[in-house]
Parts: structure tokens; C-alpha cells; sequence
């Protein structure tokens, strides 16, 4: 039972992340989207775009994850695995790592 509960728990959080991932993304969009110059200060909108990609490409892994080892990896596993991409913001190696090895 405490095994199924952790395991709702796990999916709660993931919801929740794909949905600030997606705010995130949505927001840095309309910022762009509504700046009258094309030299305006872009660092804000592009740091929400960043994130946002960021934390989907960190969601894939832990599907990924997910899908050939049948459960979440627990946290340890995780920190281990993020260290491959320097600590998950290693963006670049993380979309690679997913694309390359996505029908694994």
C-alpha cells in the first residue's frame, strides 16, 4: 500500500511540473510576444523559455525512466543520472540523451 501511494504521489508531482513547465513556457511566449522593440531586454521571457524546456526535458528522463524500468527512479538514482547532465542544466546533452536512445 505504502508502495502505491508513493507511487500516486510521484505522478502528482510530475503533473505539477509539466504544468509550471507549460506556464512557464506560456508566459516567457507572451512576454516576447507583447515587447514593441526587437532590442528590448529579452532576458526575462528567454529565462522562462529556458526553464520551461528545461523541466520537460527532465520529466522525459523520469518517463523514460518510468517506462523501461516499470517504477519512478528513487531520489539517489535520480541525482545520479542528473549528474550526467550537469545537474539537469546541461539542456543540450539531456534532449540528445532522449532522442538517442527514445525507441531503447
Amino acid at each position: 500500500m505504502a508502495t502505491k501511494i508513493h507511487e500516486i504521489e510521484k505522478i502528482e508531482a510530475v503533473m505539477i511540473e509539466v504544468e509550471a513547465s507549460f506556464k512557464f513556457i506560456a508566459e516567457g511566449l507572451k512576454i516576447l510576444n507583447q515587447q514593441n522593440y526587437v532590442l528590448s531586454n529579452n532576458h526575462v521571457p528567454l529565462q522562462l523559455l529556458s526553464s520551461g524546456v528545461e523541466r520537460i526535458l527532465k520529466i522525459l528522463l523520469l518517463l523514460k525512466d518510468k517506462y523501461l524500468e516499470g517504477n519512478f527512479p528513487e531520489l539517489q538514482k535520480t541525482r545520479e543520472r542528473f549528474k550526467n547532465y550537469d545537474n539537469g542544466h546541461g539542456i543540450e546533452k539531456c534532449y540528445w540523451n532522449y532522442w538517442n536512445t527514445r525507441n531503447r
